[in-house]
């Protein structure tokens, strides 16, 4: 397959700009494995994960390696991923998982597969639970509960963690706002489309730092962090949230994304060239409005749209409450014809592309034949 969209993001927050050449570094990577996979013949599930699996493997991220340490001092993760079709699947609150978007992908790859006794396989997994269902289906090799406390931990997450706990027990000094450049990023993503426009998405997450151990993030619920769907008429769309889980899972943020550009499609001709980028940075705009301080949500949203026998694709990026959203992304036409960028987009930062709205955005797009 040599002709595809992949899209990632790694976080709604802040990005330190002494650290934006590895954020640069990390994305393009995550986009050349996942390009090597649809190249050799792995599906949008395979391709997803392979890109996310990269950005988990990264201590610049807030998933997998590094990540935001809970109340105990322990990393719990959440992932999921989804394609346009109804596959999907996630795990909540986990720890002991190597790569926590392979553990949803596999659960969502064994979701089409009857168990015994008519028994339904599961699509979600939370707390142990995944750390043993990955065991026993060969997903990874088992952890030992010994590990669990030290599974990705690192001496700057370990770092953090301390000096948050101090933070705390000093009632006053956690009564001051922690400094932007020392909270780390939320939720990383993956938006795939491949050359018969079929698209899927994923996100993971290490959660907010000092969490409630078994705390959920929308990084594990199926239309808060990630959605795909289609309209069976030859659109479709996929969307990687990040930001505050609670104040996206309460709206749906991924789902209502996708459903608006669905509608929105479904209202117009059939224009390849009509923009979803203002019906989504308006959803972002109106939803978070409502709710309190930290707010930050940013959305990587890919749409398909299949027209006399081309499918047009259209990446769309909008952040809102944050000051700055990284992205990454490779678009091939084929014949080796490839174009590809990775770039921080900084709210008070004026950007080609980038419109001056509360919430500021991004888009691209680009039409190929389906190989």
């Amino acid at each position: 397959m040599d002709r595809y969209l992949i899209a990632v993001h790694v976080g709604a927050g802040h990005h330190s700009r002494r650290k934006e050449v590895g954020y640069k570094a990390v994305m393009a990577r995550a986009c050349d494995v996942a390009a090597r996979c649809l190249e050799g013949g792995g599906g949008l599930l395979d391709s997803v994960s392979a890109a996310i699996s990269v950005l988990e493997d990264s201590p610049l991220t807030n998933a997998g390696n590094g990540s935001n340490l809970n109340m105990c001092g322990c990393v719990e993760c959440d992932a999921s991923i989804m394609t346009d079709l109804g596959l999907c699947g996630s795990v909540a609150a986990a720890a002991g998982l190597e790569n926590p978007i392979k553990v949803a992908a596999a659960l969502a790859s064994r979701s089409q597969e009857g168990l015994s006794l008519g028994r339904v396989p599961p699509i979600m997994l939370a707390g142990d639970g995944a750390r043993l269902w990955a065991t026993q289906h060969g997903v990874q090799p088992l952890v030992q509960e010994s590990r669990l406390r030290q599974m990705h931990v690192t001496k700057s997450s370990r770092e953090k963690f301390e000096k948050y706990t101090a933070m705390i027990a000093d009632h006053e000094a956690a009564e001051l706002p922690l400094r932007e450049e020392n909270v780390l990023l939320d939720t990383v993503g993956c938006v795939v489309v491949d050359s018969q426009g079929r698209v899927a998405a994923g996100v993971s997450s290490g959660g907010i730092a000092m969490k409630v151990p078994g705390r959920v993030g929308e990084a594990s619920i199926l239309g808060a962090g990630t959605w795909a769907s289609c309209d069976g008429k030859g659109t479709s769309v996929g969307c990687a949230v990040s930001g505050v889980g609670e104040r996206i899972t309460k709206h749906l943020i991924a789902k209502c994304c996708c459903d608006c550009v669905l509608t929105s499609r479904a209202e117009e001709s059939d224009d390849m060239q009509s923009s979803s980028c203002g019906d989504v940075s308006k959803l972002l705009d109106e939803t978070m409005s409502q709710e309190p301080f930290p707010k930050d949500c940013g959305v990587l949203l890919a749409e398909s749209c299949k027209v006399n026998g081309s499918v047009g694709v259209t990446l769309t990026a909008s952040f809102t409450a944050s000051s700055s959203f990284g992205i990454g992304y490779l678009i091939s036409r084929g014949k080796g014809e490839k174009c590809r960028d990775e770039r921080i987009l900084r709210s008070a930062q004026p950007m080609v592309g980038i419109s001056r709205r509360s919430a500021s955005e991004f888009q691209i797009g680009a039409t190929f034949l389906p190989s």
